[in-house]
C-alpha cells in the first residue's frame, strides 16, 4: 500500500477500499458484483485476502466506494459477501450515513413527496459565492427540467431540475458544461402540470418572486437575479398551462402566439396576436374559478382551452415574461436528426449496398450504432433504419451528422 506503519495505521481505515480500485481487478470486481460470476468471485477473495488484517474502514469509505463504482442498493449485498463487511458494512447502515449527508447538504423532500430537491435559493447563493460574483448587475440564472425513463424496462419516468448560472466571462464550453450546472430536483413521476404544480411549488415561489423583482441577499448584500427557463416544448407547455400544442390534431399550434391548425399555412397575415404573462395569470385565474364551480363538468378545462383559452387549461406554473421562457436547443438538434435519419435510413432497409454506405459514413464520423443481437444459434439481424433508431447520440455527434 505504499505507507509507513503509522500512516497505516491511520489511512487504511479510511482508504483501504478506495485503494483497491487502483489495482488490476477492478474490471473483474465490477462484473463478479453485477454479474456473480463465481469464478472471478473467488480469484478476488484470494487478491484481496489481506483485507481480514487491515483495521475495518470507516462507513463513508465504503458509501465512496459505492458511490464510485456506482453500485446499486441491490448489489452492495454482493459486496459485503466478497470484502466481509456483514459487522458493519451492511446496507442500512451505509443508507444511515447517506440520510445524515443529505441533511447536511440541506436535502428535503419534494412538496408532494415523491422526490428529493435542494432549496432553489440556496442553489443560486451557492453558485455566486462560488463564482465569486459582484452585484453591481442583474445575474442570469438558467433553470431547466426534464423528464427520463428510468429502470432497463423504461417503466418508471423520472423529473429533473438542474440550475446554472450564466456569466459574460463563462466561454460556450463552459456554459454548456456539466460541471457548471447543479441538480437541484428529482422526482419520481411524470411531465404533467399535476405533478408540476405539486413537486415544483417551492421551486416556482422563488422564481416568482425573483422575476417580481425580489433580491437575493448573500453574505448580507442584495443581488437582482433574472431565471431564464429552459426546456423542450413537452415541458414548457405543461408548465405553463397548455395542452399539447405541436401535437398534429391541436386546434392552437404556437407556445408564444394565437396560431392555429387552420391558418398556420396562410403567409398572407403579416402577424398574429402574441400571448402574454398577464394572459396566461387572468386565463389561468377564470378556468380554475369556472372548474372549482359545485357541478362543474369533468371536461370545463378542455372547453376552456378550445375556446376562450386558445389552448390553456390550467394556470402558468412560471410567471416569468415569455421573453425568458427559451426552447431547447439540444431536443430541438435532436429531433432535427432524428427526423432526417429515418428518413434515410429507411431506404435502407432492404438494400444491403446502401446500409453498407451508411455504416462506412457513421465510422467516418466515429458513430457506433446499434450492434447486431444474437439469440442463441439464430443471429437476428434488425431492419437499418431500427438500429438507427435505438442507437444513442450526444450533441457532438448530432453536429457531426448535420455537417457531413
Amino acid at each position: 500500500l505504499d505507507c509507513s506503519e503509522k500512516e497505516f495505521k491511520t489511512k487504511v481505515a479510511t482508504e483501504a477500499l478506495q485503494k483497491i480500485l487502483d489495482l488490476e481487478t477492478k474490471s473483474e470486481c465490477v462484473q463478479a458484483l453485477v454479474e456473480e460470476d463465481p469464478e472471478t468471485l473467488r480469484y478476488l477473495q484470494a487478491q484481496t485476502g489481506f483485507l481480514s488484517q487491515l483495521p475495518a474502514p470507516t462507513i463513508e469509505a465504503l458509501l465512496a466506494f459505492k458511490d464510485t463504482l456506482f453500485i446499486s442498493d441491490d448489489n452492495w449485498t454482493h459486496v459485503v459477501k466478497l470484502f466481509h463487511l456483514e459487522e458493519y458494512g451492511t446496507l442500512a447502515q451505509v443508507k444511515k450515513v447517506r440520510k445524515e449527508q443529505n441533511k447536511s447538504i440541506g436535502v428535503i423532500p419534494t412538496p408532494g413527496g415523491r422526490g428529493s430537491q435542494v432549496p432553489l435559493d440556496k442553489v443560486i447563493e451557492w453558485h455566486i459565492k462560488r463564482l465569486n460574483l459582484n452585484n453591481d448587475k442583474k445575474i442570469k440564472v438558467k433553470i431547466s427540467f426534464d423528464g427520463g425513463r428510468m429502470t432497463s424496462s423504461k417503466k418508471i419516468e423520472e423529473e429533473l431540475g438542474t440550475c446554472q448560472i450564466l456569466t459574460d466571462k463563462m466561454t460556450l464550453s463552459e456554459i454548456k458544461s456539466p460541471k457548471n450546472t447543479f441538480l437541484f430536483l428529482l422526482y419520481v413521476g411524470g411531465e404533467t402540470w399535476e405533478e408540476y404544480s405539486e413537486e415544483l411549488k417551492d421551486c416556482a415561489q422563488v422564481v416568482n418572486d425573483l422575476a417580481k423583482g425580489k433580491e437575493l441577499l448573500v453574505d448580507g448584500k442584495p443581488f437582482r437575479i433574472d431565471p431564464i427557463i429552459v426546456c423542450d416544448m413537452k415541458s414548457m407547455t405543461k408548465l405553463q398551462g397548455f395542452y399539447t400544442l405541436y401535437h398534429p390534431k391541436s386546434t392552437y399550434k404556437c407556445f408564444w402566439c394565437h396560431c392555429t391548425k387552420d391558418e398556420i399555412g396562410d403567409f398572407d397575415k403579416p402577424r398574429w396576436d402574441m400571448r402574454t404573462l398577464e394572459e396566461l395569470i387572468k386565463n389561468g385565474k377564470k378556468v380554475d374559478e369556472k372548474a372549482t364551480l359545485p357541478g362543474a363538468p369533468q371536461n370545463t378545462r378542455t372547453n376552456f382551452a378550445a375556446g376562450e383559452g386558445k389552448g390553456q387549461l390550467n394556470s402558468p406554473i412560471f410567471e416569468v415574461p415569455f421573453s425568458q421562457i427559451i426552447p431547447c436547443m439540444l431536443h430541438l438538434l435532436m429531433a432535427i436528426v432524428r427526423h432526417l435519419l429515418d428518413k434515410l435510413s429507411k431506404q435502407a432497409n432492404k438494400n444491403e449496398e446502401l446500409a453498407k454506405d451508411f455504416e462506412n459514413v457513421f465510422k467516418e464520423l466515429k458513430i457506433k450504432l446499434e450492434e447486431e443481437k444474437n439469440e442463441g444459434k439464430k443471429k437476428k439481424k434488425p431492419e437499418f433504419q431500427k438500429r438507427v433508431k435505438k442507437s444513442r447520440f450526444g450533441r457532438p455527434e448530432l453536429l457531426r451528422i448535420l455537417q457531413n
